[in-house]
């Protein structure tokens, strides 16, 4: 079993004020996190059903009610389903190569799949990157999917973790990610297993938020200095696009 986390490093100083401005940083961070997870549902929920009103849309009122038992600002999620509004949308996966060898898979969601296209492939061309037609990247990451669950008692209330974690395990979870707030729990697994891990938490009092597709890489790699640094670069170029969904990379940035 191997641990992940999105966390990022605290700085450790001497100071309580220090450490309180740390910890907030960190929650923050962790939020941020959660908040784009479910960003990318609210958008997958509109595409699938074809609506964004939630009294037509039984997908997007879950979700919404998921959002709302997180804290998550509402006027943020109203701004994500406004986006969406009157508009066609397809998901789309594009595989691209970056700097120093990096790899990459990229998910938009688009009403204009030739015009986003065009796009994201001039932003790779200028900045040392390169769009794979044909495939050829995709057998370098394992698909999984990542289940995301919060507990019925809320983010602010001290919960048995452990529980969760061997519940998950038993049930057919096959990593556990790091870095959630208190109270949320994330389990990576096969997309075959993913209503078993759901169910195994439920039980215990979760309530499952997001089931996300995601690619992991079968080979980390890192980066030398300079190209880890126009990685950076083109990776922020590229979630900087109004039709960023998601992006997959086998390497850290």
């Amino acid at each position: 079993m191997r641990f992940y986390s999105f966390s990022s490093s605290l700085w450790k100083g001497h100071s309580h004020w220090q450490n309180i401005q740390a910890t907030k940083g960190k929650n923050d961070f962790e939020r941020s996190l959660v908040m784009a997870s479910i960003s990318r549902q609210l958008r997958f929920a509109v595409r699938k059903n074809g609506s964004a009103d939630p009294k037509k849309n039984s997908d997007l009122a879950k979700i919404m009610e998921e959002a709302k038992k997180l804290n998550l600002p509402n006027d943020s999620i109203e701004r994500v389903i406004a986006k969406m509004v009157g508009k066609k949308i397809e998901l789309l996966t594009m595989e691209a190569k970056g700097p120093g060898g990096a790899l990459m898979i990229l998910e938009v969601m688009t009403d204009n799949p030739k015009r986003t296209q065009g796009e994201l492939r001039g932003i790779l061309n200028r900045n040392m990157g390169a769009m794979v037609d044909g495939g050829g990247i995709m057998f370098n990451f394992d698909h999984k999917t990542v289940v995301t669950a919060v507990h019925d008692k809320g983010e602010d209330v001290e919960v048995d973790v452990d529980k969760a974690e061997e519940a998950a395990i038993e049930a057919g979870a096959e990593e556990i990610l790091g870095g959630a707030a208190p109270g949320i729990v994330r389990f990576v697994c096969d997309p075959m297993e993913a209503s078993k891990v759901a169910k195994a938490l439920e039980k215990l009092g979760y309530s499952v938020t997001s089931s996300e597709s995601e690619y992991f890489p079968k080979m980390p790699v890192e980066l030398p200095p300079e190209a880890a640094i126009q990685m950076a670069k083109l990776k922020g170029k590229i979630e900087d696009h109004a039709d960023f969904h998601n992006l997959f990379l086998n390497c850290v940035v």
